[in-house]
């Protein structure tokens, strides 16, 4: 299953999502131990996916709302103990957007859960001592449940309104599931840095993983000519163009005293590679590393060795240094305006993908080059589909 490897389940998440479908966030109303396929087709999360949230405490979730719907933090706490879910579990319910169910702001479910959990520590302490009226209209359902007061109706503190900034609320997401649910710090240049970049991290990490297979298992060597820095046993041929976002940047000085730097770059698809970069090119590119949440796109060689995967940075480009990832520039002759299929087509191909970039024509006359620029509404969003379909109709050189 999924959860027999929990290191992988951003990259399974990421890859679901390509395939379109929809993966839900966990929900202590529908959410069970694993994932599970909804009536709908879509993927709930599983609560054992929350990180410090154990098979006990989710069966006693399930076995609590099984009676009704648990509506806020509140009620959570008076119907799961913390025996059972303790602090550390409740807030990282939280975190996960697990409580969003009750269409409470997360913030404010956070800064309800030292009252929500002393309230719900008094309501079990009185249940066990038989004391059922500490909220008033609480009613036991008969002496089948006399040890199971129900606070069904019971009117709770109100929920703080404030909610945590959206980067805020991503990374609190990551720290409780291992990846982010409601988006990503990249959303918005998605589009483009997969439209620019060739491989995802995800496949990186796996062709890392199959070098290492070779190493171990078939005492393979890559040619020394082939082999990265140090001699390390490496297939040279295996470069990659990858992007993502730069995390747990730290420099240092060799012993020769030379700067260098290693970094985490997480991809779109929400896993992780580290990376190494040699005072060498370290000198060329370390502006455009420093910086919180820095988006770049990494030109590397994939190294293998001794059970782990790395990636040695040759080049790095910042989003600002790519001006083809806020436009399009077609190069094409003034043929094709002369061709009405051609020209429907085109009209069709930028129809199909609106967006926010714009579209620019350099137009090869017999008078010199002509530079136009498309009016707003046929700016398009960026994408592979966008730039294969117009290599296709256009050719191969229409798009550098």
């Amino acid at each position: 299953t999924v959860m027999s490897t929990k290191d992988k389940v951003p990259y399974f998440v990421a890859s679901a999502q390509k395939m379109g479908i929809n993966v839900l966030p966990p929900d202590v109303n529908l959410s069970v131990h694993d994932f599970r396929v909804m009536p709908d087709g879509a993927v709930r999360f599983g609560l054992s996916a929350v990180k410090g949230v154990g098979h006990a405490a989710i069966d006693e979730i399930i076995k609590a709302r099984a009676e009704r719907p648990f509506d806020s933090i509140y009620d959570f706490c008076s119907r799961v103990s913390k025996e059972h879910a303790n602090k550390r579990v409740v807030e990282a319910l939280v975190k996960a957007g697990a409580f969003d169910c009750t269409g409470d702001p997360r913030m404010g479910q956070f800064e309800a859960i030292p009252s929500a959990m002393s309230l719900g520590a008094k309501a079990h302490a009185d249940a066990a001592s038989g004391q059922f009226d500490l909220f008033g209209d609480v009613m036991a359902n008969g002496p089948d449940d006399a040890d199971e007061p129900s606070v069904a109706g019971v009117e709770f503190p109100p929920i703080p309104r404030g909610e945590w900034q959206f980067l805020e609320k991503l990374d609190f997401e990551r720290e409780a599931t291992g990846l982010y649910m409601s988006g990503h710090p990249i959303d918005q240049w998605r589009d483009a840095i997969e439209a620019r970049i060739v491989d995802s991290i995800g496949d990186v990490n796996s062709l890392g993983e199959e070098m290492n297979r070779k190493i171990q298992e078939e005492g393979w060597v890559a040619p020394k000519e082939e082999r990265g820095q140090g001699g390390a046993r490496n297939d040279q041929r295996h470069k990659v163009k990858v992007g993502g976002i730069v995390t747990d940047y730290r420099a240092l000085v060799t012993k020769k005293g030379q700067p260098m730097a290693f970094f985490v770059l997480e991809g779109t698809d929400g896993q992780t590679i580290r990376v190494v970069v040699f005072p060498a090119v370290f000198e060329q590119v370390r502006e455009k590393l420093q910086g919180d949440r820095r988006v770049i796109i990494l030109d590397a060689r994939l190294e293998a060795k001794d059970g782990s995967v790395d990636l040695m940075a040759e080049t790095v480009s910042t989003l600002a240094e790519a001006p083809e990832l806020h436009a399009v520039t077609v190069r094409a002759t003034s043929e094709i305006f002369q061709n009405a299929s051609t020209m429907n087509q085109l009209q069709r191909i930028l129809r199909n993908y609106p967006g926010t970039a714009d579209v620019t024509f350099r137009v090869q006359t017999p008078e010199g080059e002509q530079v136009m620029q498309l009016g707003e509404e046929w700016r398009v969003k960026i994408e592979p589909g966008l730039r294969a379909e117009l290599r296709e109709l256009l050719g191969t050189e229409a798009l550098t």
